[in-house]
């Protein structure tokens, strides 16, 4: 079965999805990554996703961000980590919620917020002008989008590294299947 991250920028989404997809010998997808080689091909430039979004606009983003869902594999199994508002298409969240076990890996705001700052860099979803508002508004929005959409959430501030990717690869299992058999 498909697993299916999805949370905050720096939730830690791609770096679970790398350490379970290699626990589970399965491929992994990052749709940002996706996306940026996408854009490369439609546009002939190499771009970050935030330079892309600072670009040409969330419009044109967004678009994007779901053609890159719409190459997901279907009947396949591996694992996925989605950008953070790729939920917010909900033609995309239906066809995600279709492709396996979406998993919302959830993190504090004061974690996310930590680490968004770390970066030095405001990222393109955030106004430089209001951080603290900006980043309030999104994540309370966002937020309920996730709970909604995920089948399972997993909290790794609240466990173990170890317990997180165990829960996850369990969460990834086959039906009728556990995982470690």
């Amino acid at each position: 079965m498909t697993l299916i991250l999805c949370g905050f920028p720096f939730s830690g989404k791609s770096f679970f999805g790398e350490l379970v997809a290699k626990e589970l010998d399965l491929p992994f997808i990052d749709t940002d990554l996706v996306l940026e080689k996408l854009y490369f091909e439609q546009i002939g430039v190499r771009l970050s996703c935030r330079q892309i979004f600072h670009k040409e606009g969330e419009e044109f983003f967004r678009d994007l961000e779901h053609r890159a869902i719409d190459t997901l594999p279907k009947n396949e199994r591996y694992v996925v980590a989605l950008g953070g508002g790729a939920l917010e298409n909900s033609h995309a969240c239906d066809i995600l919620k279709n492709l396996g076990t979406m998993v919302y890996i959830k993190a504090s705001k004061e974690l996310l917020l930590q680490r968004i700052l770390e970066t030095g860099e405001i990222p393109a979803y955030l106004d430089p002008n209001d951080l603290s508002l900006s980043f309030e508004s999104l994540y309370e929005k966002r937020s309920r989008l996730y709970e909604e959409s995920a089948h399972f959430i997993v909290v790794p501030e609240t466990c173990s590294l170890e317990t997180t990717i165990e829960s996850l690869c369990f969460l990834s299992s086959p039906e009728g299947k556990t995982y470690g058999e």
